[in-house]
Formats: structure tokens, sequence, C-alpha cells
């Protein structure tokens, strides 16, 4: 039986609204919701939902560790659940009863990325409750600076961008296409009803394609950059005066002995006076005002923006100068043409934004990881947000709007937790301001504790899906102080590099296997009124339990049962729910949610109190602008950076930074297979003229090194990148044995865990974040080289055969006649021919060995491409005539060196098919041709369709291969043959009973090359017969990275077919979505990246390539946010 049900994804912030769908009890898919205020895409993360539920490697029981710490194997043997907490509970009692409960501390991993979310309140009430200060919980590089940092500024973390609304969205650092597929429908469509979009970040990526303005800056350098475009507002009164002096602390009046701000009583004032900040008139006098008074914008208003005067006070005369005017010497220390220096963003591209957020009356901004990992990244948040603050958008229309909530009881806080116990915060000293200030301490510091004992030692530690040892900087301490705890018990849904130093270690079940309740989800009014119960959509599998019912099962050991509802979920959610006046039965029985209507207030901090105004959450009520509070602990007041500390130096040449995928959560899910196929190894991404300098080639290992470590990555080309900068993939350890991929040593250096290149004695002194995205690194080739060449170079033709009817086979040397380099099975040439006037350029497959160490000639097999059967109007291929028909010997053709991602398995335990159609066949004769020559060969299958016995290429050469290797067997298939054929061959088209599936004890990786009719049809056989998507494989030529100024410019004609429209396209169209939304057509989208695949579109005649670096086969649909087209198009929308 078949049924779907309605909930929501929570493997990211984003939260996306879904539908499950369950078949005889089994999760087998998860689409959209689109009636969810979340739900209108669903990301390729989402859709894996029955992969990762049901993968081998799931956590079943409880897991009691026999070997001792630091063993290569933990030597795990399962136990009860009634064993393992009652050994938990004994282990972690004596630790508080002889240590005090600060010697526990607990670890989560981010709620924002992972489905930690459903159950993190209980944690974080569990750790509070119980008393320990020292909560490991990531946020130092998560959401602390735009959650805490940023109220500094405002007195609030960052709130909410109003994208519907908006006339200019800046996206700054953040990337929504891989982080919150939510936000990016939102700025999508914002853009389509003509928002203007400025993109700040080192690399071209999701909006950064398409926007109006893109800034490539140096990794790091962002405070600089705000500074220098505050400069620019400034000079050319680009801002909003009226906010300025009415809302922020622009005029209030600092002394320079203290750094304090002038207060009345240092006057001698008396009375209410005594506390009032001191501003200077514009006539020259001073005058008091109250931070919140209900008086205090209009004497604002009226008081000097600039200037500075002497004041008696008791202890002499000061002097004293206004906020604004430090904040305007911090924007004034570099000049512009420094700041482009600095950045390497040319100095006309400044301007030119500078007047793009002159210009908006209302600016929407959103920031994330890209500015909170940084050595200076609280300054940077700074410098960011007092930018903004000069637009006067806070809390406005089409800027950043702080929510209204749904009515609910809290049941956690930093208030739970016992004055005492927070003031012994691992870390307070160092970072007063910072997260210990939550009770919430850094890995750093965690790790401090436990190997140094200070302040004291941290002996025990939860972990709730927390891979500190991956995901911290500085891995090998991490693991170190992982293995120095006397108990560490840990729970996961998977096991983990770290997990492997607990004691216990606990399974945790997926979200789909449990129910979790949610008020509000945060992406913008609609989504803050929806309330929702997600229903368990199956039963949860083995002994696996929820984290909420662990943390509620601790706390009963811990002897907190009475705080936790005497361990009753539903009585904890019933509370929760009561100021609502929502209940459980209601969200029951409307398992889509319920909306609680909300109204959106806008400017609050100008509404009236009984004292004043409401005003800011800041020590002078109003924005600040000079920060006396950071002042006071040691750190500057206004945004300051200093230069040097920026990457990229003489030793380590570039400037290493890295990024969220929007394939993995984090440092999870690269086991799975569907998920892996998408982003299948670590990747180290550079400029091809970096590239070149270093004799890099895409696909090579490269070594990357920092003065912290090294590890090893596979180089890819990205033609948006500063030839300064690697940006480098982060959170790889996992194999996949179903796409017999590997894994890799997370603490070795021959490993690609991206934390080992990053040190912890560079932090930010506030926060303590690490520089994950600003390290300083060096790049070089590793392993057997090939020498390869860059861009085309010429080769003679020195050999022409037909080899069947219709298909040459062509050999190519160097003029020289030198030695070629090896390539990959599977891999291709790119040829280039000019032919009345024009270049033409196609890819074909290599048929040799892939390694020979005298090769002197590339071989190719090329198939002629007539015109279709009653098309007159369509040519006949252009290059596949010219190769058949006028190509001579010695003839010359410019050659790309050989490449491509369709490489296939000379080493793998699953067996292999391979299916070829007609010339598909090149690239699996050299992948035949290259086991040949090794002595261990997987078992393979080779299915083989062809029309007729004259149209067969290879065929005896193939003959020869299979009587040479026993592991080979061959189906061959003619489509039109007689009735007078070899015994050998099977007469018809190929079908899935050709592939010999039944022979296999495992399922096979199967390989497909050949016309994308024969191919969609195979594959849609084996899909309905049960075979894993994830493992079939199918030719895709893709470009290493895409030039965006060679993409087609058109004019082409575009008929959306089923909505009967039809328009002209061309370059500044943008893609075939942005299109579409432009011409009224829908087209369902999210990330506009190419991630989340929610806008697949099938293109029934023409041609299209990507802007970006997209692996799609001709049997895939369209992905209409990058596609853009190379002929006219008729398309299936």
């Amino acid at each position: 039986m078949r049924t779907e049900k309605p909930g929501f994804c929570a493997l990211c912030k984003s939260r996306c609204g879904a539908t499950f769908i369950v078949e005889d009890g089994r999760l087998t898919g998860a689409a959209p919701a689109p009636a969810h205020p979340t739900g209108k895409s669903l990301c390729v993360k989402g859709k894996a939902a029955p992969e990762i539920l049901y993968h081998p490697d799931r956590l079943m029981t409880p897991l009691k560790r026999t070997n001792p710490k630091g063993s290569d194997e933990p030597g795990w043997v399962p136990v009860s659940w009634e064993q393992a907490l009652s050994e938990i509970g004994e282990r972690l009692r004596k630790l508080r009863d002889s240590h005090g409960i600060e010697s526990v501390a607990v670890s989560t991993t981010t709620p924002s990325g992972t489905a930690l979310s459903d159950g993190e309140e209980w944690i974080e009430r569990l750790i509070q409750v119980s008393g320990t200060p020292n909560w490991v919980s990531t946020t130092e590089i998560c959401n602390w600076h735009k959650d805490f940092a940023h109220a500094f500024t405002f007195g609030t973390g960052l709130p909410y961008p109003d994208y519907g609304q908006a006339e200019l969205i800046v996206l700054w650092g953040f990337n929504p296409s891989s982080v919150w597929l939510d936000q990016a429908t939102q700025v999508a469509a914002a853009r389509a009803r003509g928002c203007k979009i400025l993109v700040i970040d080192p690399r071209r990526f999701g909006f950064a394609i398409g926007a109006d303005q893109w800034l490539r800056v140096r990794p790091g350098s962002d405070g600089i950059l705000a500074l220098g475009i505050m400069r620019l507002l400034i000079e050319e009164n680009s801002f909003d005066d009226s906010f300025l002096m009415r809302w922020t602390n622009a005029a209030f009046l600092v002394r320079d002995d203290n750094g304090e701000f002038l207060r009345g009583g240092d006057l001698n004032a008396q009375g209410e006076d005594t506390d009032a900040f001191v501003v200077l008139g514009t006539d020259g006098r001073l005058t008091f005002v109250q931070g919140k008074g209900r008086e205090t914008p209009t004497v604002l208003a009226q008081a000097a923006r600039s200037g500075e005067i002497k004041v008696s006070t008791a202890n002499g005369p000061v002097r004293c100068t206004t906020a604004f005017d430090w904040l305007h010497a911090a924007a004034n220390r570099h000049t512009l043409s420094e700041v482009a220096r600095l950045t390497w963003i040319p100095e006309e591209e400044i301007r030119a934004a500078a007047r793009m957020i002159g210009a908006a009356r209302s600016v929407a901004y959103y920031t994330w990881t890209g500015l909170g990992q940084h050595a200076q990244s609280t300054q940077i948040d700074r410098a960011l947000a007092t930018l903004m603050s000069l637009k006067g958008c806070y809390d406005a229309p089409g800027g950043n709007v702080v929510l209204p909530s749904v009515p609910r009881n809290a049941v956690c806080g930093p208030d739970l937790l016992d004055p005492a116990q927070q003031a012994k915060a691992i870390g307070l000293d160092d970072k007063p301001l910072g997260p210990p200030n939550q009770g919430r301490i850094t890995a750093h510091d965690f790790y401090t504790a436990a190997l140094d004992e200070r302040p004291y030692k941290v002996r025990g530690l939860i972990g709730f899906g927390a891979n500190l040892a991956v995901a911290h900087a500085n891995s090998t301490r991490g693991r170190a102080a992982l293995d120095a705890l006397e108990f560490y018990v840990h729970c996961d849904v998977f096991e983990n590099p770290s997990a492997r130093s607990a004691d216990f270690l606990l399974p945790v079940n997926t979200p789909w296997e449990r129910d979790a309740l949610r008020i509000g989800f945060g992406s913008g009014l609609a989504a803050q009124e929806h309330v929702q119960l997600r229903q368990q959509v199956v039963a949860s599998a083995g002994e696996s339990r929820s984290d909420a019912e662990i943390a509620f099962a601790l706390a009963d050991e811990l002897g907190l049962r009475d705080q936790f509802f005497d361990g009753s979920i539903e009585a904890a959610r019933s509370h929760i729910l009561q100021p609502s006046g929502i209940t459980l039965d209601q969200l029951r029985n409307c398992p889509e949610g319920v909306r609680y209507p909300l109204k959106q207030r806008y400017r609050k901090y100008a509404e009236p109190t009984e004292m004043g105004v409401t005003g800011f959450a800041t020590e002078t009520g109003q924005v600040e602008l000079y920060s006396a509070l950071l002042r006071r602990n040691g750190q500057p007041p206004v945004p300051t950076f200093n230069p040097d500390e920026l990457p990229a130096n003489e030793t380590y040449p570039f400037a290493l930074t890295t990024a969220k995928t929007g394939y993995y959560c984090h440092s999870q899910h690269r086991q799975v297979p569907s998920l892996r196929k998408r982003e299948p190894e670590p990747t180290v991404n550079l400029a091809p003229e970096a590239a070149e300098r270093l004799g890099l080639e895409a696909g090579d290992w490269a070594e990357i090194s920092t003065r912290h470590g090294q590890v090893r990555m596979k180089v890819k080309l990205d033609n948006s990148l500063d030839q300064r900068v690697v940006r480098a993939s982060f959170g790889w350890w996992q194999g996949n044995a179903a796409l017999d991929l590997p894994g890799y040593d997370a603490f070795s250096k021959s490993g690609a865990n991206y934390n080992m290149l990053v040190g912890s004695d560079q932090l930010d002194p506030v926060s303590g974040a690490a520089a994950h995205r600003s390290q300083s690194c060096n790049i070089i080739p590793i392993g057997p080289r090939r020498t390869v060449w860059h861009g085309f170079h010429t080769m003679r033709v020195t050999g022409l055969d037909k080899i069947a009817e219709g298909v040459t086979a062509v050999t190519l040397e160097r003029p020289d006649g030198s030695v070629l380099p090896d390539f990959e099975p599977g891999q291709h040439i790119v040829l280039r021919w000019r032919e009345a006037g024009e270049d033409l350029i196609r890819c074909y497959s290599l048929t040799g060995p892939a390694s020979d160490s005298e090769r002197t000639a590339y071989t190719i097999a090329v198939r002629m491409v007539g015109r279709p059967t009653g098309r007159d109007d369509v040519a006949p291929g252009r290059m596949s005539t010219a190769i058949s028909s006028i190509l001579a010997r010695g003839d010359m053709l410019d050659v790309r060196a050989p490449s491509g991602r369709f490489t296939l398995p000379l080493v793998s335990e699953r067996p292999v098919v391979l299916v070829a159609g007609g010339i598909g066949i090149t690239p699996f004769l050299s992948y035949l041709e290259t086991l040949a020559r090794r002595p261990l060969r997987p078992r393979v299958h080779l299915a083989y369709a062809n029309s007729l016995a004259e149209t067969e290429a290879f065929s005896d050469r193939l003959a020869s291969l299979a009587a040479a290797m026993p592991e080979l067997t061959i189906d061959r298939c003619w489509s039109r043959a007689g009735k007078d054929v070899p015994a050998d061959i099977h007469r018809g088209r190929l079908g899935i009973s050709h592939l010999r599936l039944g022979t296999f004890e495992v399922s096979p990786a199967i390989y497909f090359c050949g016309p994308s009719g024969m191919v969609a049809s195979l594959k849609a056989e084996l899909v309905s017969a049960g075979h894993p998507d994830q493992l079939m494989f199918e030719e895709a030529f893709a470009a290493g990275s895409v030039d965006q100024t060679a993409l087609p410019e058109g004019p082409y004609s575009v008929t959306f077919v089923r909505s009967g429209k039809t328009a002209i396209w061309d370059r500044a169209r943008g893609s075939l979505l942005e299109l579409a939304e432009a011409e009224g057509v829908r087209i369902t989208n999210g990330c506009r990246a190419g991630q989340c695949e929610s806008c697949e579109v099938r293109v029934l005649e023409g041609e299209i390539t990507y802007r970006t670096d997209l692996v799609r086969s001709a049997t895939d649909p369209c992905l209409a946010c990058q596609a853009v087209p190379k002929s006219d198009l008729l398309v299936d929308v």
C-alpha cells in the first residue's frame, strides 16, 4: 500500500516542507510540499532520505568499548539500553560527585545543518538544569557572529531579510543555494520581480552567477572591504542621515582618555542627568540625552554628527570626539586604492558596489559562516553591521525585520543555568563577551581543559552527533583530547572518527523515525506562523532512539526527572504549546501543520514605552557605531583590522578557503551513494592559470600544505577564482562501499581532512573562531605525473581506418613523435577543427589502453552522424562528416589533453556491467584494454548493441579480449539482423536480460554509453526491477571549468510547449529558468546553483549547455537554473 505523509525535512536550517512516500511500511521517497510555507523545493539531501534511513552502516544497538583508548579498534560489543544507561548514569554521577558537574562537558553538532534540531532544546535543557557550564556547541564557527556579535551593534542578532520588499539584496559570505534552500527560493523570487543582487564571495557560485554585481573578495579581507564601501557612502552622502542621527550613537561624545562615553556625572550633573549621555549641539553647547528617552531622537537629530570638544571633569580636562568621527576615522584608515590592493578587488568595482548600496531605498542583507570563520570575525561582523546601519533599514520594510513569534513556554535558555556554575565556564576569563558568556565553550578551550587541565580538567563528555575532531581546527589535538577523557558517551546515527574514542556509542534514529514539534520555521512571516508536529513516518529501526528520548533518559539517571516533566515528552510539548492555545491533538489531526496568525510590526525600536521609546538593547539604547563595551573588554570599539593577518605570503602564497557543499551535511553522508555520485572525491579548486603555473591539470592529486599540516585532494579548475585563491572541500573521511569509493584517514597527512590544515593558534579574540576560511597555503603536485599540456596543442593525423560502416578510427601523434601522457579509462580528448571560418569543437573518447609508458599516439573512433530520417531541414553532423569525408593523413588538428569524469574502476569489489550502444563502445574498449594489462581484475560484463554486423565496431578486438580475460563476458545484440546470425548474437534490441543481473551475487555498478533513448529505457527498466539508481552511471562530457565569456550569445527561439509560449533568448536573458520567469512560465526551483535539482525539465528538441560546472548525461533532465540554449529549443513546460 502506498501512502503520502506530510512533514518537513530536518537536515538543515531551511526545514523544507516535505511529503514522504511510504510503500508497504517502507519510506521510498521524499518530495516538496508546495502548500507548506517552506515547501517549494526539496534538495537532493532531503530526497536521499530512504538511502540514509536504510543504510547498512546505521547504528542499531547500544555499543560498549572493550579495548583501551587509542586502540585501532574500539572493540565494540552490543549491550542493552538498560545496561548502557545504568553504567552511563553511574559514571556521570561519580564524576559529578567527585569533581563537580562542570567536569562533564556536552558536545552537540549544529542544529542548523543536521537533524539534531528535532531534539536540541531538550539537550540544552539537560545541560542547563544539570548545571554544567561547558557546552561544546560549535557556535563559534557557526552562528555566533550573526546571532550574537551583531548584537554589539543592534542589540539583537541579524534579523531576517525582507526579501519580498527589498530593492537590493546583499549576500555577503552567504550562499543560500547550499545552506538554506527556502531563502534561495525567496531571493530568486525577488530577483524575478526586478530586485538587484549584490554578492560578495571569493568564488562565483549560486547567486553570484547572474548577480547584478559580484565582488570577488580576498578571503578574510571582508571587513576592510566593508570599511572601504562605508568610506564611499560617507564621502558621497549616500546614507540615511535621519536614521543615523536619531537612532544611532553617532553624536554621542567619547572620552579620549578612557574610551568611555562622556556622561552627565563627568560634568558634575545632578539627578537623572548623572547617567545621561552627552552630545554636542550644532550651536556648540553640550546637551544631555537619555539612552531611550522620549525626546532623545529629537534631541539627537539636532546634535552635531562630527566634532570635538575639551571638557572639564573631576579628573581634569578631557578631549572628546563623536562616535561618528571614530567610525569615520576607521573607514578612512585605508585609501580606496589600498582597499583594492588588500581585498584584491578593482577600485571601480568597489565604487560600483557602493553606488548600488547608496542608491537603494531598501537593502536586505544576510551573512553566515563566510564571515564567521576568520581570526577577525567579530570585527568583520561589526564592520558589516555598522555599514548596513548607515542605510537605516533595520526592522524596516525591505530591510532586515525582527519577526514576531508564536507564544510559547521556553524550556531552555541561559537563564536556567545557575549563575555560580555559569561563572565556571571554560574560557570565560579570556572571552567574557564570547560564547562562554552563554555557557557555550569553544572546541579549542575544551581541548585545553581535557589535555592541559586549564582552568581545570574536563573528565567526561556526552556527545550528540558531534564529530569534534574532524569538524574543528587542529584535528590531531582534538582526537588526543577525546582519548584523554575518563569517560565519553557518544550518541549518533552512524559511527564517526570522533565516536571511536567513546566508551559507549548509543544509536540515534533518523528524523523519519520520530515525531518532532516545530513552532515557527523562521523564513519570513508565513513560516513563523506555521506550527507543525511532524509525525513519525516509519517505525524506528533496531533499538535506535531519538535525541530527545536519550536526553530524557540521561536526565532520569542524573536525578532530574522532575525537571523533565516526569519523563513525559508528551507533557513537555503540551507545556510548550500552552500559551498559544494549540494542542497536540489539534496538530495530530492536522499533520500538515496549523497557522497561528501573527502581525508584522516595523521599526519597533521607535514604539513608545512608559519611560520613553523601545530603542535598542545596547548600553546606549541606540545602534552602536562605537562600542564602549568592546573597548572596556580590550577590543577595538570601532571595526579595526590588521592587514598583516590576511592570508597569502611568500612561504605560503595562496589564500586557502572552504565552503559548505549542498550535497552533504558537513562531515556526514559521504557513504550515501546518490549524494556521493554528485561529489565523489575531496577536491581542491584553483584557477586554471594557477594550475598551469604549478604543472597541475584537472583530475591530478595535489598536496595542500599550511604551517599546521598537509592533506591531499583532487584538483578541480574554477575560472571564477582569483589566481591567488584556493578553495578546498571539508568534512572528508567516509568511504562509500556501494560505489567502491575510498574513505580517508582523518588524522593523516595523506588523508583529506581539511581541518588538519587549520591550527588553533590564530583565533578570534572575542568568539574563539578559528580561521577556517582564511589560511595561507601552498599546493604542489603529488604522485605519478602526467606530462599533460594546457589548452589546445597541434597534433598530426597519422592513421585513418574504416572499422565499421560509418565509423572511422583516427590516430593522432605529436609532430615530433614524442611520448604522450597516460589517462584514465573512459576519458576523452577534445578536437578543434576550423571549417568555413568557424571552429568546430567536439569530445571523443579514447580507445586505447590508459597506461602505456611508450605511447606516442592516441586513438579515437568517430561515427558519421547523418541527417535524421525524414528531416531534410536538419544538417548532418559537421565534425563527424569532416572526419569521415575530408580528413586525411598528415592533416593537423588542435587537441586538448585527456580529461573527463566518466572514469571506470580498475579495482572494484562490485561487479561491473558495461552497456554500449553503437559508437558508445569507445570508452569501454579503453577500459577493457587497460584491464587486460592488469593481473587482478573485477568481474565485467559487456552488453553491446548495434543495428547490423556492418555497423558493429571492434568486434574482433572484443573477442580477443574476452578470450584473454576469463572475468569478461559479452552479450552482443543486433536490432536489425536477419534470420541468419552467428550463434553468439542476440537478435533484436538490447534489453535488461542481456545485462545478466541474475549471475551476480551483489548488485553490479552499471555504466552506460549510447543513444539517449536506449539508455533512458534501460535505466527505467532497471529502476522498476529494483536496481539502485545510485549504481548507474552515464557518460557525460563536461568542461572542468566554464568560461562565462564563451557561453552562447543567441538569439535562439525557446518554446515552452505546455505553456504555449515562445520567447527569444540571448545571453542577457540569463538561464532558461530566468527566461521562463520573465515570460510568466512557472518552473519549480530552489537553490539556483544546480545543486538541489528542483528545476529539472525535459528538453524535447535542441541543445543546451550549462553556465556552471555540472555533469549531466544526455538522458538526464535539464537543470533550468543553469542551462542556456545552444540552439532553438522545445521545452516540456
